[in-house]
Order: C-alpha cells, then structure tokens, then sequence
C-alpha cells in the first residue's frame, strides 16, 4: 500500500515469546477440553485487557492517556455545543471534559462527588475562567440552579442503578444531552463472554453495559429525541435533544 504508515505495514519482527507461546497453545489444545480452553483463554483477554486500560492511565500523562483512548471525545463535544450554551458536566472526574466544553461554551458547571477527581479537575482547571467547581450530588446542584442548555455525561450512565430514571430527571433543567459510554460490540468477544457466563463488563463498578441500541432505547423511554448516535473508537456518543 503506497504512502501507508510504517505502523501499519505487514513486514512486522519476530517474537520469540509470542511464538513459543503459539506453541504451547497448539500443544494444549490437543489435551484440554475445548471449551474449557476457550473459558480460561477469554477470562485472560479479558483480564488482560482490563489491566493494560487501567496501567494505561497511570503510566502515561493524563492527557495523552486521554488523546488516545478517547480520541473523538472532544470532536463530539465541539459538535454538540454551541458558542453560548450554559452546560453542566455531571460526574467530571479529572476536569478533561470541563476543560474541553469551557473552549466552545460560554459557562460550565462541573459536578462530581469525589473530592480527589475535583481536586484533580481544580489542577487542570486552573487557567479556566469560565468554569465553577462544585463538589456534591448532580441532583441536588441541578435543583439550586437555572436551567442549561446542554448535561454533559461522559463514562457516568453506565454507573447509575436507574439509567433511564437520570436521563429523565435531566429533561426538566436542560435542552440537550451529549452521552458517552464504553460500546459493548466494539469487542467481539464480549458476546462470546456474555453467552458463556464470563464476566464482559469493562469495569467492575459498571451496572449497565450499553450497545447502540440499548442507548438509544434507554434515552427515548426517558423522553429524549436522539439526533446523532454512533459507533467510534470502541465508544458510544449520543446527542439528544
């Protein structure tokens, strides 16, 4: 392929480990039950993969970690809201998505109840003039204030007992609503967990794992019209009005 990426060109070294443990894998295949193979294959992937995330985050600055792994996050926001719009972030964790909307919006609330992500959000934050801090309940903070234009949630549905019953209270203090939440179908394999009883969950304090469609289903029960959902870079964006 002319002009491709050398990252991407099939002429790859070779790995002694890797081979080796190709190996030993053909080997007990002959002698171990498949299924049981495959049981203990997927709970190490799976496994794996959940620790390469999480290593992931603490090896690398926080926003490469965050230019990487969610690469079209601040894409989407940047459609989704408008010069102007008062928005609240609700559940802002280290401050990344508040710092982002503060380029485009006119205000930003950030809320979140762990004091260590709002102390996180106040280091990143700290040459932001238009974005106000607060530390507590999304419910009880919405209830003190105006309306907004736009709720910003991202990576905050899929931890909530009531999904449906959130999206809903959100509707009676803002116009729009921007979700993103891991994609459950960006990795095959979690249907080959899910049907076998393995865990699939991309992390352990998940309640809910959302497909594009669940999204969507979720958002119309609670009274949201969606106007763009899809499918990149192993998330779901939503944008709802």
């Amino acid at each position: 392929m002319s002009g491709a990426n050398s990252s991407l060109l099939r002429d790859k070294p070779r790995r002694i480990l890797w081979a080796l443990g190709y190996r030993i894998y053909l080997v007990l295949r002959r002698f171990l039950p498949s299924g049981w193979l495959l049981d203990r294959l997927l709970d190490t992937a799976w496994a794996a993969n959940r620790l390469a995330w999480e290593q992931t985050w603490e090896a690398l600055p926080r926003a490469e970690a965050h230019k990487l792994l969610r690469a079209n996050t601040e894409r989407v926001l940047s459609e989704a809201i408008d010069t102007g719009d008062r928005v609240v972030d609700i559940g802002g964790g280290d401050g990344t998505t508040s710092y982002y909307v503060a380029r485009h919006a006119a205000s930003v609330l950030y809320i979140d109840q762990d004091p260590g992500n709002v102390d996180l959000a106040r280091a990143r934050l700290a040459d932001v003039t238009n974005v106000e801090l607060v530390q507590g309940e999304a419910v009880t903070e919405l209830n003190r204030r105006d309306g907004f234009d736009v709720a910003v949630m991202l990576h905050l549905l899929e931890h909530l007992d009531e999904p449906v019953e959130a999206l809903r209270s959100l509707r009676a203090k803002c116009r729009r609503v921007v979700i993103e939440v891991p994609d459950f179908n960006a990795q095959p394999l979690n249907r080959v967990r899910a049907e076998r009883g393995l865990p699939f969950y991309s992390d352990d304090d998940h309640i809910t794992e959302f497909t594009a469609e669940s999204l969507e289903q979720s958002l119309t029960e609670a009274g949201w019209a969606v106007s763009a959902l899809r499918a990149e870079g192993g998330m779901l964006f939503a944008i709802a009005n």
